[in-house]
């Protein structure tokens, strides 16, 4: 099982999540939304077809769950996915110490 965190979402603008799988077959993935208090809020759970892609906002790909109470997500799947995280260009400007470009490894799962 491979794992990773999403560390914040953003209130004031929006959050992107994107997911490729590096291997031949379909991988399931998991997401978790998380509130402050640690409460799952929504658990959606979809397919990445083998060497594809999936890339949406977050409110989307949990639709149609709310997360709008939620602070983190964490992601598991059962092959290796890489998952980025990107917020909107006037967050990013604002506060670039959150851009997305900075990585990370997690047991297999990779945070670009």
């Amino acid at each position: 099982m491979q794992e990773g965190v999403f560390p914040k979402i953003e209130k004031n603008g929006w959050t992107g999540i994107a997911f490729v799988n590096t291997e031949k077959g379909r991988a399931s993935v998991t997401l978790r939304a998380y509130d402050d208090k640690g409460t799952v809020v929504a658990t959606p759970t979809f397919g990445v077809g083998g060497h594809a892609k999936l890339v949406n906002m977050a409110e989307t790909i949990f639709s149609p769950q709310d997360i709008s109470g939620a602070t983190y997500i964490t992601c598991s799947s059962d092959k290796n996915v890489v998952r980025r995280k990107r917020l909107s260009p006037r967050l990013r400007a604002k506060r670039p110490s959150l851009m997305s470009y900075n990585a990370g490894s997690y047991a297999g799962c990779l945070y670009v």
